[in-house]
């Protein structure tokens, strides 16, 4: 299993637009992966490939569209 499930962002992979609620939790949790990833590599630098690699998914996935709030309407 990859880290990306391991924190519960494999859910969002692919999907093509994040409601409100949604844009929350995957910013919450990509944070956790972030802290853990910053931990993990020390004070060796890395790119946002590695850190995908290191979360185990293809860099080719598309990003999620943010779905507009009904207040911004």
């Amino acid at each position: 299993m990859a880290k990306a499930d391991d924190y519960g962002l494999r859910e969002f992979i692919g999907k093509e637009t994040l409601t409100h609620s949604e844009q929350r939790e995957f910013f919450n949790r990509t944070q956790k992966a972030m802290a853990d990833w910053n931990a993990h590599r020390g004070s060796v630098g890395g790119s946002l490939g590695d850190y995908y690699a290191w979360l185990g998914v293809a860099t080719a996935e598309p990003e999620p569209k943010m779905a507009i709030e009904d207040s911004q309407r």
